[in-house]
Formats: structure tokens, sequence, C-alpha cells
């Protein structure tokens, strides 16, 4: 069971996602409508991912991802953006950001978000290969 966090101010904004990861019956959603009630989460649960909208109560959601990422370098996150996918690239190079959202996040969304942190955790689980000294 995945436990993904909806970071946003308006939920209509993550309907369609919330909608799917409950259906896929392999999710367990917790939602924050403010960065603070987020923060607060994120420091007593562990999240396999965490999705942000591009406006939060307080900032913008890059502000919010890099604060959240120098809090915990190893978190997951995808952000809801309206730059193109270069300048995206640009503002979140180094914040590990798996993916890029559209405005408004759909079903399809949901399901590419979940391909990818299967992907991710197949390959935390694949066995470390032993070093052979001579």
């Amino acid at each position: 069971m995945l436990t993904i966090l909806l970071v946003y101010e308006k939920l209509t904004l993550f309907a369609s996602v919330k909608d799917s990861f409950v259906k896929s019956g392999t999710v367990n959603v917790l939602e924050a409508q403010t960065t603070d009630a987020a923060l607060k989460i994120a420091s007593e649960i562990s999240l396999d991912l965490v999705i942000v909208a591009e406006q939060l109560n307080t900032m913008i959601g890059i502000q919010f991802v890099n604060m959240l990422v120098q809090a915990n370098p190893l978190i997951n996150t995808a952000l809801v953006s309206s730059l193109s996918p270069e300048d995206f690239h640009e503002e979140t190079e180094g914040l590990g950001v798996l993916m890029q959202l559209p405005l408004e996040p759909q079903k399809s969304d949901a399901e590419e978000m979940l391909q990818k942190m299967e992907r991710i955790i197949t390959l935390m689980r694949l066995p470390q290969s032993k070093e052979v000294t001579i």
C-alpha cells in the first residue's frame, strides 16, 4: 500500500487524481490544505509520494517542494506546473521531482504516477550487488 500526500489549496484540483488513487485500492491518500499541515504530516509519517499544487496558501509549489526536499532529501514528489517542460526542468533541477503534472491533473496522470512509483519501489527492492575483492 502506497501512502501519498496531496498538498493543495483547492481540493477540486486533485479530485480526479484522488478518485483514481482511492479506486486503485493500493493507495492510502492523505491531504493537507496548508504548507504547515503538509510539513507536519511529512515529519510524522513515512510517505511514498507527495503531490503538490502549483499555488499553495503561503507560497508557490516549487518553493514548498524545495523546503520538503531540504527536510527529507529522499522524498518523492510530483508538482503541478504551468511552466514549459524545459522551464520546469530548469526550475526543479536538483529537487528530484518525479513528474510535472498539468494544471488539471486527470486519471491518466494518476495512473502514470502509480506506474512510476511501482518502478521505483521495484528498483529499491533489488538486491545490491556484492563487491568482490581480490
